[in-house]
């Protein structure tokens, strides 16, 4: 066992075995120090740790419109299959607000608004197909009627400068 001289006493005598001075300073002095204070962490990493949540923004909605032009391709050049598709957040995330619809009874093209779908973002797109149906088709048959088909995610609402999406092997 040692033994500690007696001409050495500790220098916290509240506490054994002997502290360092920073660790028995009392509350004014603590308050003294921290007035005249260090760089915080936020000075020292602050901007590096925004530079790269910033970058991982980009990239992710990088990826995103990616994925979307992926799923958008196989869409108009194979007609399908619209399994898998990307999320309901991901084509928000990408600028695609807009999902282009096709009824496949009377052959009119609609868009669906994405943000206002009252479904989880964590949604697959093809999942909504089986909620869509034709307003013009339901009315002429007195309930509501399913036959549409996804063509693709679209950043705009079909209008006349801006046309309904066409397949790539030729309309059917």
């Amino acid at each position: 066992m040692i033994r500690l001289a007696a001409s050495s006493p500790p220098l916290c005598p509240a506490r054994h075995p002997p502290q360092s001075v920073a660790a028995c300073l009392s509350r004014a002095a603590r308050r003294i120090l921290s007035r005249m204070g260090t760089k915080s962490r936020e000075t020292i990493y602050g901007a590096s740790v925004r530079a790269a949540a910033e970058r991982a923004a980009e990239t992710r909605k990088a990826a995103d419109r990616l994925a979307v032009a992926a799923w958008n391709k196989r869409m108009l050049g194979f007609q399908g299959p619209a399994q898998p598709s990307p999320a309901l957040g991901d084509a928000i995330n990408a600028g695609y607000r807009y999902l282009e619809v096709k009824c496949l009874g009377c052959n009119t093209h609609q868009t669906v608004a994405l943000d206002i779908v009252r479904r989880p973002k964590a949604t697959p797109v093809h999942e909504l197909e089986r909620y869509m149906r034709c307003r013009d088709c339901s009315q002429v048959r007195g309930y509501p009627y399913k036959r549409s088909h996804l063509v693709v995610l679209r950043a705009t609402n079909i209008t006349a400068n801006d046309p309904p999406s066409t397949w790539w092997p030729g309309e059917r």
